[in-house]
């Protein structure tokens, strides 16, 4: 592979360019932003940008013509990729899939010890009592919170009485 080419800015004006796309600077957030078309009055917001996260590339859309251009900062657009760079982008690829895989099985094993320690919601909750319903499946216990202190330290918080409702998957799993 090739040093790069672009930086984050140019590869994606390149592409706005490609597509008469005006260029504005939007969020590494990896969702799509409004863009106006250049050269057509009527063209307010029928244009997309997407940067990626990991600030390597990203999407440009043009919603009239249906185009969309892919850019990224390490090659030139167009370029093609050899099979040893196609080969470490698909196991940089798995080992991320693995990493949220990881998490999402963390969290889930988090959220059923705090339920199962959780006991049935009273009907004279504060907030049922408030909200004027009733304690169908809810669940009361302690939730810790870790917040950072002025310091930039985690203080670990610990909310008593706090009320939990269980959110399921597609297959009914906690």
């Amino acid at each position: 592979m090739t040093a790069r080419a672009y930086d984050l800015e140019t590869a994606c004006r390149l592409a706005c360019d490609k597509l008469g796309v005006v260029y504005k600077t939007v969020a590494t957030d990896g969702r799509f932003h409004c863009a106006d078309l250049a050269n057509d009055h009527k063209g307010k917001n029928d244009a997309r940008i997407k940067l990626f996260p990991d600030r390597q590339g990203g999407i440009v859309w043009n919603h009239k013509s249906g185009e969309q251009q892919t850019f990224f900062v390490d090659r030139v657009q167009g370029e093609t990729l050899t099979a040893a760079e196609r080969e470490r982008l698909a196991n940089e690829q798995k080992r991320r899939q693995a990493d949220v895989l990881h998490r999402q099985s963390q969290a889930a094993q988090r959220a059923k010890a705090i339920w199962q320690n959780a006991s049935p919601a009273p009907a004279n909750h504060p907030y049922l009592t408030r909200k004027h319903i009733h304690p169908n499946r809810l669940r009361v216990g302690s939730w810790q919170r870790f917040i950072k202190n002025a310091h930039g330290k985690p203080e670990k918080w610990l909310i008593d009485n706090a009320l939990f409702v269980p959110m399921f998957d597609a297959t009914g799993k906690l």
